[in-house]
Order: C-alpha cells, then structure tokens, then sequence
C-alpha cells in the first residue's frame, strides 16, 4: 500500500520502498556494505571481451 492508496500508477514510485520493512531493508544492506566492503577498492568493469557477436550470446542457451 502507497500512503493507503491500492496502487501506484507512476512508474518510479512503486519500486521506491516505503515504510519500516523498507528502513529495516535499507539499514541491513548499510551495515553488509560497511561490514565487508569498507575501504575496499574494486577492478573497473570493462566490456572489451564482449565483441556483440549472435554467436557469442547464443552460447549461453
């Protein structure tokens, strides 16, 4: 429920959380971030191996 409203009609809103279980949500994915990656440095993405060939995709399947 979206401020006693059954539903969102704007796009952006309905995949915003609200409420407790949201702060609850919010506050556990800060502490995970502080716990384990405080300080830590990660390689930059990079999309070089990836040509965009058919081929290459339909390996995956």
């Amino acid at each position: 429920m979206r401020g006693g409203k059954l539903g969102e009609k704007r796009y952006f809103e309905r995949q915003k959380g609200e409420g407790n279980i949201a702060e609850m949500i919010h506050n556990t994915f800060k502490i995970g971030r502080k716990k384990y990656f405080d300080g830590k440095e990660f390689p930059k993405l990079s999309k070089d191996g990836f040509t965009g060939a058919r081929e290459q995709q339909l390996r995956l399947f």
